[in-house]
């Protein structure tokens, strides 16, 4: 694992994403109508390399999240958000979406690969992803924090659906000089099928995941007691632990 996750104890594995002219040979392929269980989450969990390619895709967040196409019909996207209760009215919601990213590179795959893999192997990555918990989320932003040289979040946590947190965004961001990370997932529909209560992505631009990696040794995360510190905030999670008023 990356020293980033191994420093975290993550039992997950931090997921490259980048795109390929085709479908690698012995990548796993979704075949259900949203392809994150089979793309992000099996690379998540497994390690196992996966791709989705653009034909055979036939969720629309995925589409445009992906890059492949933009939004099609915003009004008709719009009025039904705002029907579902997700924003106030259609304008609300019209609003948020025109900031959201737009890629046109149809025909081409996105490949889930695990991180050392895709390092090693070296891969155009555009996107790293973390699977994580809340305190692993925390430290993660602390660490995109350290070497940040402008004012502002290091990370934000956007409206958008699951494939546009975890590349549509963060890849945008690192169009940047100063880029942020993504966190997501948010949308109720992934969460309750593929995620923990607990859980979340922490999506890295690659030009943030390399700066966070050269500043990892000097950082509190390449600390010798920065394992007891995971441990603390691990037992005030769980309720174990006194809180700092308190000792």
């Amino acid at each position: 694992m990356s020293r980033i996750a191994d420093a975290l104890k993550l039992k997950t594995h931090a997921v490259a994403l980048y795109r390929a002219p085709a479908i690698p040979d012995g990548a796993e392929t979704p075949e259900e109508h949203c392809v994150l269980p089979k793309t992000f989450f099996e690379c998540a969990r497994t390690g196992r390399l996966c791709a989705v390619a653009e034909s055979g895709t036939y969720c629309g967040g995925a589409i445009y999240g992906f890059g492949w196409e933009p939004i099609t019909d915003m009004a008709t996207y719009s009025e039904s958000l705002a029907r579902r209760g997700s924003f106030r009215n259609r304008d609300a919601a019209a609003e948020v979406l025109s900031n959201i990213p737009v890629f046109q590179e149809s025909g081409d795959a996105l490949v889930f690969e695990d991180l050392d893999d895709a390092v090693r192997e070296k891969r155009p990555i555009e996107v790293v992803v973390f699977l994580t918990d809340f305190i692993g989320a925390m430290f993660l932003q602390q660490l995109a924090d350290y070497g940040r040289t402008e004012p502002g979040a290091a990370a934000i946590m956007p409206w958008g659906q699951g494939c546009q947190q975890i590349y549509a965004m963060p890849r945008k961001e690192g169009e940047s000089e100063n880029p942020r990370a993504i966190i997501g997932i948010t949308e109720t529909f992934v969460r309750r099928t593929e995620m923990g209560p607990g859980e979340v992505t922490f999506a890295v631009p690659w030009k943030l995941y390399e700066r966070m990696d050269a500043d990892f040794a000097e950082s509190f995360m390449g600390k010798e007691n920065f394992g007891t510190v995971l441990e603390e905030a691990e037992k005030e999670k769980n309720g174990n632990g006194l809180h700092s008023c308190c000792s």
